[in-house]
């Protein structure tokens, strides 16, 4: 087994490990040991100290990633790009950090008077916003030369660390500032770790001088590539993460607890096509090189209708019980007050799953930069929803804006792809896996429940996926997965049925 399948196969055991201790976490560790104001209060510092991200890195790293293989054989010039990144990151964080002394008190009093965010929170949200830039570049250095199965398993140590935290709360072992603030040092700590781990791979004595960067590095190039990048980073920060920052913002921290855990929700019917995505989008770049707009055709059609599958048996499955579900979780009462908002948010990854690779077909091909203005398009679309309908609406507001922002930036790549190259990734199929999702739930659902919830949960969550599963197996309607169940099955001496 080779390095790259070797460092694929370990990051994918850590990244699934993490998965199963995300599902234990919202379900149970955290509506256990924290309020739902609490739990809203740490998401928004988590959140928040990510948006920042891209601003503080400005696509250094991006830039970094490409150029690395071009520089990467004259010591003196790869030492140069070591600077570059550095410099570019570490300038924006005493930037970033300047500006937040500056600022802290009108910060704190914002924070303080309309969202319930204490002075500690804040300064915790700054502290991790500036390590994890620096994580970030460490990251990418270790990627560029193979090593990803430690750096994923260091990422998703907080998915073990915060839940001890909380443990440590809930056990009056400190109060709640204090596990901010032991937050804060798990940040620093694993800042370290990573640049500790990239020192140890790789001989690093970056040259940080502007002179020897313009003398040593094509510049104008990496400056134009940086610049698309940025967009894309903010366009895409902007899509995903300002929700929180703008509930929390507008409506407080229990508002935005519950919004958190709905939009965990959504994330966890999402799964699967991160996984499609990192199969399919190498694949798509050889077919636009070799010019097969047949084989890209084909692929969008497949995943499309895989995706489908993956999202609606992921979603109903879960619909099915969730009333159960709630009657099991702690604080499930309160944590009832968001079903409507699931049910916005998992409606929005199916609409955005549904439509396929649409995106990666875009950013593989000579039309790239259309996709950061259907991006930066979408962005704009649900910020100013955001600012519309939270106020009156609360966090049913920010559902509405996130399904009508996806829609907008789906129509958009859908339109193009059909108008230019003639991609349609729907037909017949789609229609058939709607049809087949609705009937096994419609009959799943009128069946008779038990007075356990438990039982209730695996009992009926378990039946829909195996009739709705085997259905569109024996149907071929999603030929990935098909092709995928098969082979499993032929590992372990059973014949396909397919």
């Amino acid at each position: 087994m080779g390095l790259v399948a070797r460092q694929s196969f370990k990051a994918a055991t850590v990244t699934y490990a993490g998965i199963l201790m995300g599902v234990i976490n919202q379900i149970i560790i955290y509506p256990l040991t924290l309020s739902i104001e609490q739990y809203g209060e740490l998401q928004f510092v988590l959140q928040t100290s990510a948006f920042f991200t891209p601003f503080l890195l400005l696509g250094a790293t991006t830039v970094f990633t490409k150029y690395y293989p071009v520089y990467s054989d004259n010591e003196r010039k790869k030492q140069n790009l070591y600077g570059l990144l550095f410099f570019v990151v570490t300038l924006n964080v005493i930037l970033f950090l300047g500006l937040f002394l500056v600022f802290k008190e009108q910060v704190f009093e914002h924070y303080n008077d309309n969202s319930a965010v204490s002075k500690i929170a804040v300064i915790v949200l700054f502290g991790i916003g500036a390590i994890v830039p620096y994580i970030a570049s460490a990251r990418t250095i270790s990627a560029v030369h193979g090593r990803i199965s430690v750096p994923s398993l260091f990422a998703q140590l907080l998915k073990f660390v915060l839940p001890l935290l909380a443990i440590g709360y809930y056990s009056n072992l400190y109060a709640f500032d204090s596990l901010l603030v032991y937050l804060l040092i798990y940040y620093v700590l694993l800042g370290l770790s990573f640049v500790l781990y990239m020192l140890r791979h790789e001989k690093i004595r970056p040259k940080i001088a502007i002179t020897s960067f313009s003398k040593e590095l094509d510049l104008k190039p990496m400056a134009v590539f940086a610049f698309f990048s940025v967009l894309t980073g903010i366009g895409g920060t902007l899509t995903n993460q300002i929700d929180v920052i703008m509930i929390t913002s507008l409506k407080g921290t229990y508002q935005n607890g519950l919004y958190s855990w709905s939009l965990f929700i959504a994330n966890a019917v999402a799964i699967p096509f991160s996984l499609i995505v990192a199969i399919s989008t190498p694949i798509v770049a050889k077919y636009w090189k070799d010019n097969d707009l047949d084989g890209i055709r084909s692929m969008y059609r497949r995943t499309s209708s895989s995706l489908l599958v993956f999202s609606l048996g992921a979603f109903l499955s879960f619909w099915l019980v969730v009333d159960d579900l709630f009657l099991l979780m702690p604080k499930g009462n309160e944590f009832m007050l968001a079903k409507s908002m699931v049910l916005m948010l998992c409606v929005a990854k199916i609409i955005d799953m549904a439509s396929g690779i649409n995106s990666q077909i875009l950013s593989m091909s000579k039309d790239y930069k259309l996709l950061l203005w259907m991006l930066l398009l979408s962005a704009a679309v649900n910020v100013g929803l955001n600012f519309l309908l939270i106020p009156q609406y609360g966090i049913e507001g920010s559902g509405v804006a996130t399904i009508i922002s996806i829609i907008v930036f789906n129509v958009a790549k859908f339109w193009f792809l059909k108008k230019k190259y003639n991609f349609n990734p729907f037909n017949k199929a789609t229609l058939q896996v709607l049809a087949l999702s609705l009937l096994s739930y419609l009959v799943i659902s009128i069946l008779p429940r038990t007075s356990i919830p438990i039982i209730n949960l695996f009992l009926f969550s378990g039946l829909f996926i195996l009739t709705f599963g085997l259905a569109a197996y024996k149907l071929k309607l999603a030929p990935e997965i098909n092709g995928f169940v098969n082979k499993q099955l032929k590992r372990i001496n059973i014949k396909p049925f397919d």
